[in-house]
C-alpha cells in the first residue's frame, strides 16, 4: 500500500510541475477585467500584424517556418511550376494555333443569331 501511495503522490508532484510551468508560459495573471481586455487586445493587433504582413509576402513576423502557411509563396510556387510545365511545348496535350484561324473556324460553324 505504501508504494501505491508514493507513486501516486509523485504523479501529482509531476502534474504539478507541468502546471505551473504550463501557467508561467501564460504569462501575468489577468484578473481584472481591464487586464483582460488589454491582453485581447494585443493578441487581436499581433493577429493583425501577422496578417498584414503575410498578404504583402514579408514573413518574417510570422512565427512559422512552415511553407504551406505562407499563401503569397505557395501561389508563386504554383506559378513558377505552371510555367514549367507551360514552356515545354510537348507537354502540353493541345498545340495552340493561331487565334485568327479559330475564330474563322468558329465564325463559319456558327448560326447567326439574326436569322
Amino acid at each position: 500500500m505504501l508504494i501505491s501511495d508514493n507513486w501516486i503522490v509523485a504523479e501529482i508532484r509531476q502534474r504539478l510541475r507541468e502546471c505551473e510551468s504550463d501557467l508561467s508560459q501564460m504569462g501575468d495573471p489577468r484578473d481584472e477585467p481591464r487586464a483582460q481586455q488589454y491582453f485581447v487586445f494585443q493578441f487581436c493587433n499581433d493577429m493583425r500584424r501577422m496578417a498584414e504582413v503575410t498578404l504583402r509576402g514579408q514573413y518574417q513576423d510570422v512565427p512559422s517556418q512552415d511553407p504551406r502557411v505562407m499563401l503569397r509563396y505557395e501561389v508563386q510556387r504554383r506559378l513558377d511550376r505552371f510555367y514549367e510545365e507551360m514552356s515545354k511545348m510537348q507537354a502540353v496535350p493541345l498545340p495552340f494555333s493561331n487565334y485568327k484561324e479559330d475564330l474563322n473556324v468558329l465564325s463559319s460553324r456558327s448560326s447567326d443569331p439574326a436569322e
